[in-house]
C-alpha cells in the first residue's frame, strides 16, 4: 500500500488537462447511480445532478466511484436537496444510528433526542452559511458508519458548549469507532488510539499553509474544485491535482508521526487507516477546525 493511498487511492486522470478524473468510466458512474436507485426507488433524484456530485466527490477525494459507497451517496444527495421520502428515511437511519452510541457514551438520556434533532438539522439543512454537514460524507464507508462517528462527535461537542465536560477525550474514541469490530482491531484501538490523534494533530502541523487551506476548504467548507480553485483564480484541474498532493501530505505525516511516536508496524497502521475512514475523516476536520490557520 503506498503511502499517498492512505485516504484513497488515487484516480489516475488519462489526460492530465482533465478536471482529474479521466479515468472514472460511464459504466463505473452508471453503477454509482444504480446502486442509489436499486436501494432507494421511491426517490426522486436529479440524475445528471447527481452524477456531477459523484465526480466532484471522486476529484475531491481521489478516490473513484467503485471505491465509494453510492447508495450512500444517493441518500445523502436526495436529503440534502430535501426530497420528502429520503428525509423520512434519514431520520430512522440518524436514530438507529445515534441513540445506541449516545447510549455507550453514557450520554445523558434527558438530552438525547434534543442533540439529535440538532443533528438533523445540520446534517441536513445547515445553519447560517454553513451547507448542509451531509455534503462532507464522502461515500467512504456506508453512511450508517459515518452517522455513528458523527454522532459521538457531537455529543462532545454538546456537553462541551454547556461546560458540562470536565474529562473527556477531545476527539473520538477508536474504541467507540471499534465497537462492532473484531477483537484483534479493539486491541489495535485501545493500545493506539491516543497516540494517532496526536499523530493526526502533528502531521496537520507540518503542512504547508496553502495545504491546509486546501484541506480547509474541501473539509470544512465542503468547496467544489470548481470554487476551490476560482480563489486561487485557477482551474478546476489544478485545485484538483493541488488536493491530492495536500491529501498525499498530510498522509505521509501521519505514518510518519504515528510510526515514531508508537514504534508500530506499519501493518497495524494500515490495518487502523483502513478499519476505520469515518473516524480518520472526521478526526481531520476536527484537527483543522481548531488548528493553524482556522477561523475563530
Amino acid at each position: 500500500m503506498a503511502d499517498d493511498e492512505l485516504f484513497g487511492p488515487r484516480v489516475a486522470p488519462s489526460d492530465p488537462g482533465n478536471l482529474g478524473v479521466g479515468a472514472v468510466t460511464a459504466t463505473e458512474l452508471g453503477a454509482a447511480v444504480a446502486a442509489g436507485r436499486a436501494a432507494y426507488p421511491a426517490l426522486r433524484v436529479d440524475t445528471e445532478q447527481f452524477v456531477a456530485h459523484v465526480l466532484d466527490v471522486t476529484r475531491s477525494s481521489a478516490r473513484g466511484p467503485s471505491d465509494l459507497c453510492g447508495e450512500g451517496l444517493y441518500l445523502a444527495f436526495a436529503c440534502v436537496h430535501q426530497d420528502p421520502a429520503a428525509l423520512r428515511l434519514f431520520d430512522g437511519k440518524l436514530s438507529e444510528a445515534a441513540h445506541p452510541v449516545l447510549g455507550r457514551l453514557k450520554f445523558p438520556a434527558h438530552r438525547a433526542d434534543e442533540l439529535v434533532q440538532r443533528l438533523r438539522i445540520r446534517l441536513t439543512i445547515g445553519s447560517g452559511e454553513s451547507k448542509p454537514k451531509l455534503l462532507s460524507y464522502r461515500g467512504v464507508g456506508r453512511l450508517e458508519a459515518w452517522l455513528r462517528a458523527v454522532t459521538a462527535n457531537a455529543a462532545y461537542d454538546f456537553l462541551k458548549e454547556r461546560g458540562e465536560i470536565e474529562r473527556w477525550t477531545s476527539d473520538i474514541d477508536l474504541r467507540e469507532a471499534a465497537a462492532n469490530d473484531n477483537p484483534e482491531l479493539q486491541v489495535l484501538a485501545t493500545r493506539y488510539g491516543e497516540v494517532l490523534r496526536e499523530a493526526l494533530a502533528a502531521a496537520v502541523l507540518q503542512l504547508s499553509d496553502r495545504e491546509r487551506a486546501l484541506l480547509r476548504f474541501c473539509v470544512i467548507q465542503h468547496l467544489t474544485v470548481d470554487e476551490i480553485g476560482a480563489i486561487y483564480g485557477k482551474h478546476g484541474a489544478t485545485a484538483a491535482r493541488w488536493l491530492q498532493d495536500a491529501r498525499a501530505a498530510l498522509s505521509d505525516a501521519v505514518k510518519k508521526e504515528f510510526c515514531l511516536r508508537s514504534g508500530a508496524k506499519h501493518s497495524d497502521f494500515y490495518s487502523l487507516m483502513r478499519s476505520f475512514p469515518s473516524y480518520f475523516d472526521l478526526s481531520i476536520e476536527r484537527v483543522l477546525s481548531h488548528g493553524p490557520g482556522a477561523t475563530p
